[in-house]
């Protein structure tokens, strides 16, 4: 995983999930130093796309847990 963006980086946290969505940030930082432009170039997508799955799977775990909590 890479962490670091354009003018600075990320710690990874541990946490697989919000770490995607960290890396996911810093690559379209990276790319495109301005967020107007993160769309054009697909990163808006990436960086929903591991959102959404780190919601999913807190969900899934919430649903199962019997606690009704991640």
């Amino acid at each position: 995983m890479s962490f670091d963006a354009y003018y600075y980086s990320f710690e990874p946290t541990g946490d697989a999930d919000v770490d995607a969505i960290l890396e996911a940030v810093a690559r379209a930082w990276k790319g495109c130093h301005s967020t107007e432009d993160w769309r054009e170039y697909g990163f808006d997508t990436t960086i929903q796309e591991a959102a959404n799955k780190a919601a999913g799977i807190r969900r899934i775990a919430a649903a199962t847990d019997g606690k009704g909590e991640a």
